[in-house]
């Protein structure tokens, strides 16, 4: 057990420290004897000693013309521990009460160009359960195979995915080249606008639009997550479920 670094611990700095154990070896002994135990100068020891004295872990008697200093009985550091939680707990309501990780504060990121949407649908697929909503028909047509690269490295890992599309020839077709065990697809009208590729997935939901340039960003945070997977929920019940048949 490393006993210099156990007495750091509980409070004494370095000098202290050296200067506490030099004077438990030495017994009663003058200023210059535990300077040089202690290995410290010898002005430093009497500013040392009197930190100590103040602690009640070093006492002093006057022998003559000399003052000798000794330490107090190892027990009484459990003085100074008991001290610490005494005044711990007494400011613990305190620190409590200001404790701002009590409320969520939602973190949003922005990405901007082609590689920060990419970097967008990376987080997205790999989230556990993903639920989606877009069109293929915003999608500028070199973001298709991207996408289906990204549900193709997903086989492996079977997360479970819910996908909205939008009722047309092109979301169709795509449907039919990724419909899997796993990989739910539902369709809203084709006369309801969607400008944008969303996505809820774990405790984030996330937007990204591409025009007149790709851009993005995730939301994260549980209460607005699960307010957002709430009004995602209740355009999938009122979608029209894809039939591998068709």
């Amino acid at each position: 057990m490393d006993v210099p670094q156990a007495l750091q611990t509980i409070g004494l700095n370095e000098k202290e420290t050296a200067t506490y154990l030099a004077c438990l070896e030495l017994g009663q002994d003058g200023v210059a004897r535990i300077a040089r135990k202690a290995n410290i100068k010898r002005p430093t020891a009497y500013l040392v000693l009197e930190s100590l004295q103040k602690r009640g872990l070093i006492h002093s008697v006057v022998k003559g013309k000399r003052t000798l200093y000794g330490a107090e009985e190892p027990t009484k550091l459990l003085g100074i521990i008991a001290e610490k939680d005494r005044a711990l707990r007494t400011i613990l309501p305190y620190l409590e009460a200001i404790n701002n990780r009590k409320v969520e504060k939602p973190g949003i990121r922005f990405y901007e160009g082609k590689a920060g949407v990419l970097r967008i649908y990376e987080e997205i697929f790999r989230g556990k359960e993903i639920r989606l909503w877009g069109s293929l028909n915003i999608l500028p047509k070199e973001f298709h195979p991207i996408l289906e690269s990204f549900v193709e490295k997903q086989k492996k890992e079977r997360p479970k995915i819910f996908d909205l599309l939008t009722d047309t020839p092109a979301d169709r077709e795509y449907a039919r080249r990724v419909a899997r065990s796993g990989y739910e697809i539902r369709f809203f009208p084709k006369d309801l606008y969607i400008g944008t590729d969303s996505a809820v997935f774990d405790n984030k939901f996330a937007f990204m639009a591409f025009a007149p340039e790709p851009h993005g960003f995730i939301v994260e945070g549980e209460e607005m997550t699960k307010s957002f997977r709430s009004l995602w929920e209740l355009a999938w019940r009122g979608a029209v479920p894809y039939k591998k048949s068709e």
